[in-house]
């Protein structure tokens, strides 16, 4: 391009740099929910075209309903298990601190008979029985810090359904207007990456919906577990419970506090056998079904790295929060992508240069790679 052709293009490039620092200023603060709302319309959006074939192709009245069903379906739950977390925590604390003053029951003879662990166990137990000051007083230590970690716990939840509510109102507007959506995105991705866009765009596609479907998908399946466990051992609100267990997965190790109660529940109505098999069936089941069920959801749709993708995961938590799950495995890929990309156009150029047979059967056989 000649010198004078330069300066005539330059005003129009900076105006364009003014107006998309701009447009990045204004929405910045929004980004997080802009986020969110194009990972929701991105893993239902088969379930939205659908809905909106049952109302006659109306995508406005159509994505109107279906941002209202999903408010009724995921917001309102999740309010109401929150609430009911929050009282159910305050009355559990209560009644530890109301068992602490009265006097605990002594521990059943099998128990203080276990081999290697009885008697540290009868011996704690008996410290405890005795009144000793120092030990009610970690005990007493631990509640509050249980109680505070419930209370914070509560409080996050709470911040995180405004933000999933502005998400959702986000996600109707981009529903409306989903097809030209697309074919905007499109267009954007085929000037940014010419001639790959469209693996680039199946690389988000699928790391985003894999880790989305492997995190709920394992949510839902601990839920599961501990509705059945909570109604062998015949605790009651069992549906709550199970409800509030697919919440607090999201969380690791956030199980136990529903199990951990339950137990507690069942040994002081007397029923050491049932106290006993929650422990084991909350730590024992639900607690370890995610190690083995999360990667292989993750990993299913996509050939990249296990490993890459968990790094992604703890580190985007680590530093966006809990959208940093979704963002960080997919930064992750796309880098890995193209770094990949990269490195095999090296390798592609040096043959080229050494002999044109091999280059040809290279680009062949990465032809072929992608075709599979």
């Amino acid at each position: 391009m000649s010198p004078e052709k330069m300066f005539d293009y330059a005003p129009v490039a900076i105006a364009m740099a003014v107006l998309i620092a701009g447009a990045a200023i204004i929405l910045l603060p929004f980004l997080p929910q802009i986020l969110w709302a194009a990972i929701l319309v991105y893993v239902t959006r088969h379930i939205f075209w659908r809905f909106d074939a049952m109302l006659g192709h109306r995508q406005i009245l159509s994505a109107t309903l279906f941002v209202f069903l999903m408010v009724a379906l995921i917001i309102v739950p999740i309010i109401y298990g929150i609430t009911v977390l929050g009282v159910e925590s305050k009355a559990y604390v209560d009644q530890a601190s109301t068992w602490m003053q009265t006097g605990v029951p002594a521990l059943p003879n099998w128990l203080v008979s276990l081999p290697w662990i009885g008697e540290s166990i009868n011996q704690w137990w008996g410290q405890l029985l005795g009144g000793d000051p120092e030990l009610q007083k970690n005990l007493k230590a631990a509640g509050v810090w249980l109680a505070n970690l419930l209370l914070q716990l509560v409080g996050l939840f709470g911040k995180d359904i405004g933000l999933l509510l502005l998400s959702m109102i986000i996600a109707g507007f981009i529903y409306a207007s989903l097809d030209s959506s697309a074919k905007w995105l499109e267009a954007v991705m085929a000037k940014l990456y010419p001639g790959r866009s469209e693996r680039l765009l199946k690389i988000i596609g699928g790391t985003v919906q894999g880790v989305v479907f492997g995190i709920l998908g394992t949510a839902l399946a601990q839920a599961l577990l501990m509705f059945i466990g909570l109604l062998i051992a015949g605790v009651p609100s069992v549906v709550l419970l199970g409800s509030l267990t697919f919440v607090l997965s999201l969380i690791p190790g956030g199980p136990i506090l529903i199990w951990g109660p339950a137990a507690f529940w069942l040994y002081q109505q007397g029923d050491s056998t049932f106290a006993i098999f929650m422990v084991v069936w909350g730590a024992g089941v639900v607690g370890t079904i995610d190690n083995f069920l999360k990667p292989i959801l993750i990993g299913k749709g996509n050939d990249l790295p296990l490993l890459l993708i968990f790094l992604g995961m703890f580190g985007g938590a680590l530093s966006f929060g809990v959208l940093g799950i979704f963002i960080g495995p997919t930064l992750l890929a796309l880098a890995y992508t193209l770094l990949q990309d990269w490195a095999f156009a090296n390798h592609l150029l040096n043959n080229a240069n050494e002999s044109p047979a091999v280059s040809k059967k290279a680009a062949v056989t990465n032809q072929n790679k992608e075709k599979n």
